[in-house]
């Protein structure tokens, strides 16, 4: 009997450990992640365009970058992301949409390259909104000292009653 017992294969019976399930279930979230960032990723129309985008200094292969994602600093993504009210370049008045067709249209900006441009309508975009926040907030300041004044009004009002 024990020489019949001992040619049979015997399987083990043994749990599979917590370490090696949140292994397997991590590389399969993984996976299924990966799969869906390609597909969304294959849609977009600037897929290609980064591919383009040849080895330059920083200082050109940014702008292109951001030009090619749409990820920059103009007015139609500050307006499609909540930001501005309207999408219409801050540095000139022809009224049209800040987007990279315009950057080479607009009349506030004197450099010849895109590359010139963009970093030129940044740091003028820059400097109004600096120039906003001190307007901004030297207003605040003189609200400010209004209110002081009325509450100070107010008060000896009170006390002459």
């Amino acid at each position: 009997m024990a020489k019949k017992g001992a040619k049979i294969t015997q399987t083990h019976i043994r749990g599979t450990s917590y370490h090696s399930i949140k292994l397997h279930l991590k590389q399969v979230f993984q996976s299924v992640y990966r799969h869906e960032l390609e597909t969304k990723l294959s849609q977009k129309p600037w897929k290609q365009k980064i591919a383009n985008i040849p080895d330059w200094p920083r200082r050109k292969a940014v702008p292109e970058l951001r030009l090619c994602v749409r990820h920059d600093r103009s007015g139609t993504r500050l307006h499609r992301i909540a930001i501005r009210p309207d999408p219409y370049c801050m540095l000139c008045s022809l009224r049209k949409p800040t987007d990279r067709n315009h950057l080479g249209q607009c009349t506030a900006l004197f450099n010849r390259t895109e590359c010139e441009r963009y970093w030129e309508a940044r740091t003028k975009m820059m400097e109004n909104k600096l120039t906003l926040f001190l307007l901004y907030y030297y207003l605040l300041r003189l609200l400010l000292i209004i209110r002081i004044l009325i509450f100070t009004l107010n008060v000896s009002f009170l006390v002459y009653l």
